[in-house]
Order: C-alpha cells, then sequence, then structure tokens
C-alpha cells in the first residue's frame, strides 16, 4: 500500500508491505517484512519506517473524520525471524512543524520499538500473542 505525505512545496510515497485495517479502510497498524535480521539495516529500515509513519500521520490528519487524527501510531514488523513492535510518541507541535515546516518549540516524533520476539521461541510466542490480539481489540475502539 502506498501512504502519500503531501507538504507545500514537495511530496514523497511511502509504501508498506501491508496494515491491519478496519473495514472502513482506516489503518490501525502498519505491517512490514524483511527478509534479513534488523541489525545488518538498522538505520535504513528505522528511516524507512519513520517515513512510513508521517505519511500516515498526514494522511489522516487531512482526513475529513477528526478521529483518525488522535489514533496509536504502529508498526508491527517482521525482520527475518524477529518481531518488533514501534510506537511513535508526537505531540500537536510535531503536526504543526510538518504541516507549516515552523519549528519553534523543536518537535519531534520519536519511535518507541519493542522487541525482538523471535518467532523460532515458543515463549516469545507466547509473549508476543496477547500483546498482538490487545493491539488488535484496541484498534476497534479508535
Amino acid at each position: 500500500m502506498a501512504l502519500t505525505a503531501e507538504f507545500t512545496n514537495t511530496k514523497f510515497e511511502a509504501r508498506t508491505d501491508g496494515y491491519l485495517a478496519d473495514s472502513s479502510g482506516d489503518i490501525k497498524a502498519i505491517v512490514e517484512v524483511k527478509p534479513m535480521l534488523r541489525q545488518t539495516k538498522e538505520p535504513q529500515i528505522g528511516i524507512q519506517e519513520s517515513h512510513q509513519m508521517v505519511a500516515g500521520l498526514l494522511m489522516d490528519y487531512k482526513s475529513s473524520l477528526p478521529a483518525r487524527r488522535n489514533k496509536p501510531r504502529i508498526i508491527i514488523s517482521q525482520d527475518r525471524q524477529e518481531i518488533y513492535i514501534s510506537v511513535a510518541k508526537y505531540d500537536d507541535n510535531y503536526i504543526a512543524y510538518l504541516q507549516t515546516r515552523n519549528n519553534q518549540s523543536n518537535p519531534f516524533m520519536t519511535m518507541h520499538q519493542f522487541g525482538p520476539w523471535n518467532t523460532h521461541s515458543a515463549a516469545a510466542m507466547r509473549e508476543l500473542g496477547p500483546i498482538l490480539l490487545a493491539i488488535s481489540l484496541r484498534a476497534r475502539e479508535y
């Protein structure tokens, strides 16, 4: 799926491998899959996931549905046999910065990364399963 971030004089498109969405098409979580371990391309993967997050943010903030603006921002990534969950933290100053380029308040988005959970480990999957279920159930409410 392509997510497009439009700015005053430019735009970019961030492609995702998949997503969790409701019946109206509202994206609840982005899904990414890589054939290699994250450590081998950590900077590039971080940049790609941040681009996807920014594009999704801007699309939702331009939506006519205000409820889409204040939902959690989540990326679920499988890098080879390791699964990570990343959650974005930002505030209204960051959104204003993206929309107007005004950075007087020094706005940032921080990606909080959890994991990895190894798919070859039954114990790790027992731990991850309820987390993914909780994300899915909670997504019904935003």
